[in-house]
Parts: C-alpha cells; structure tokens; sequence
C-alpha cells in the first residue's frame, strides 16, 4: 500500500511530500517548550514545597500574573494567526512555491504561539512560589494545555498543507 500523504490522487489536489523529519524537528520543539515548564515546576517543588495560601489573601501580584497568563494565551492564537495570513498573501502571489516554504510559517507560527504561552507559564509558576495562589499553578496548567493542544502531528500539518496550497497559494512539490 502506497503511503497515503506522499501522493494525492490526479485531480485531487497538490501532492504532498513526505514530511517526516520537518514534523518530528516541530514535535520536538513543542516538547521541549513543555519540558522546561514542567521541570521548573519540579525542581520549584522540590526547592520551596506545595503552597495553597487562603485565596481572599491573593495579593495584586497574583491576579497580575493570571492577567498576563490570559493575555499571553489570547496572544498566542491572535499572533500567529496574523502572521499566517500576512505569510499566506505573500505566498499567494508566487508560482510552485515549494512546501518547505509552507512547513517553515506552520513552524513558526507554531513555535511563536507555544513560545508566548510557556513564557505566561514561567512567571506565574515564580508568582504561584513566591505568594503560593493556586490560581497561579491553575494558569499555569491552562497554558499547558494550550501548548499540549498544538502539538503537530501528521495529520494536522498535512492537513493544513493540503488546504493551504490547494486554495490557490501556489505549491510545488
């Protein structure tokens, strides 16, 4: 059996190469922007222990810093939307653009909103250590979750890819 994302069928669209070691560069990415969140938490834990102050207590610094942790997560679908469309325009007006050109502004608009993401999540896990509000580490696993979400895989990039050059952007394989 032929591999399903190497060929499109005549008349289906833009082929799409293989795309496999461009996906696990983005995966790893990803990962990494994850990781370092998640060890700095531990190694925060293990340092300063599990706080939970009262939350009438919570002081401005503790609402400041989930007031940027929600900015930062609105920011990191805004951002990069705005760079794909602006990436887009300019691809659109190219001939047999190659794909690498695509996989390039998926992956940075990937890394730019996981990047401000994991940014919000290391000053509110220093804000949860520093005033021990819950409601900092509940951020900080909302932004997580946002960065965990986009994690790319196969079918989402290859999907992306084929609605992107198939809308009239160009594309050569």
């Amino acid at each position: 059996m032929s591999n399903p994302y190497q060929h499109n069928a005549p008349g289906e669209g833009p082929a799409i190469p293989d795309i496999s070691a461009e996906l696990r560069g983005m995966q790893v990415v990803v990962f990494a922007l994850m990781q370092g969140v998640v060890f700095f938490g531990g190694i925060m834990l293990w340092i300063g222990g599990f706080k939970n102050e009262p939350f009438a207590e919570a002081g401005v610094v503790a609402w400041v810093g989930v007031g940027f942790g929600i900015v930062m997560l609105v920011l990191s679908y805004v951002i990069p939307s705005s760079k794909e469309r602006r990436g887009l325009d300019g691809l659109s007006h190219m001939e047999d653009v190659p794909v690498t050109e695509y996989l390039g502004l998926y992956r940075g608009n990937l890394i730019i909103g996981c990047a401000l993401a994991e940014g919000a999540s290391f000053i509110n896990l220093l804000l949860y250590f520093i005033g021990g509000q819950l409601m900092n580490l509940g951020m900080v696993m909302v932004l997580l979750a946002r960065i965990g979400m986009h994690m790319p895989t196969r079918e989402r990039v290859t999907r992306w890819l084929y609605d992107n050059m198939a809308a009239g952007h160009g594309g050569a394989a």
